[in-house]
């Protein structure tokens, strides 16, 4: 009896720098210690030149497919800040017509006041990313996903426009019998590169809990990053899925 296969598109996230927000609360801005959801569905999205207004179909890419990750090298968190300029709460409440960030900075100069965001980042992160098709009417096939990746419409960052990616993605279609299969299938070529940077030999596999992994899971938590709409920046809760893995020394 034969497995069944299905088809994955896999691909390799890795630069200096990089941030997966994390909930955020008041001027803290958190990274999650892997890809999220969320920031992998826009780096496709942006490769595939959907803009940010079609709500729609961006609903049905985050919705459509499967997402999982394996990091074979934990970054090093950094924390930074922004200095952002805003209108004293006691003068917003003051004058109704501050509808927008744009209204917000346009009061006298003389009025608004600086907050300082601070903002963590993780840098060396090396992750590879698995996405499936999950619903026979998703937009887009896991070969259109990777094609867009090796020629992106709009330029691809690693959560954050100030963290570029630094190795080519290398996007590839795999056809295997579980997430794991796909990874040991994938070979990227840059093995020899990124094992000058890895800090660390065991990797970790996280991946959607409806997902085929060929693993079973050692955690399980809840993660707020399944984009419901980029217009009113929603998320819902998503479970998602953990375990260490052996890949047998592949890159």
């Amino acid at each position: 009896m034969v497995d069944k296969m299905t088809e994955y598109c896999v691909f390799r996230l890795y630069g200096p720098m990089a941030s997966y927000g994390a909930v955020a609360v008041g001027e803290n801005r958190h990274t999650y210690s892997h890809p999220s959801k969320s920031a992998v569905m826009g780096f496709i999205a942006g490769a595939l030149g959907i803009r940010r207004e079609d709500d729609l179909l961006l609903r049905r890419l985050s919705s459509g497919y499967g997402f999982s990750t394996l990091v074979s090298s934990v970054g090093i968190p950094v924390q930074d800040y922004h200095t952002v300029q805003a209108a004293p709460a006691v003068g917003v409440k003051r004058n109704p017509h501050i509808l927008t960030r744009k209204d917000e900075v346009s009061i006298p100069r003389n009025k608004l006041g600086t907050i300082i965001s601070k903002r963590d980042y993780l840098c060396d992160l090396i992750s590879t990313v698995c996405v499936w098709k999950r619903k026979v009417d998703a937009p887009y096939s896991v070969g259109e996903i990777a094609s867009a990746i090796s020629s992106p419409v709009f330029v691809p960052y690693l959560g954050r426009k100030s963290c570029p990616i630094s190795v080519p993605a290398n996007a590839k279609v795999v056809d295997a019998d579980s997430i794991l299969g796909a990874f040991k299938s994938a070979d990227f070529g840059d093995g020899a590169f990124l094992d000058l940077i890895a800090r660390s030999k065991s990797s970790g596999m996280f991946w959607d809990e409806d997902g085929v992994s060929g693993l079973k899971a050692g955690e399980i938590q809840v993660l707020r990053d399944n984009p419901l709409s980029r217009k009113r920046w929603q998320f819902s809760d998503r479970r998602e899925y953990y375990a260490n893995v052996d890949l047998g020394g592949g890159s």
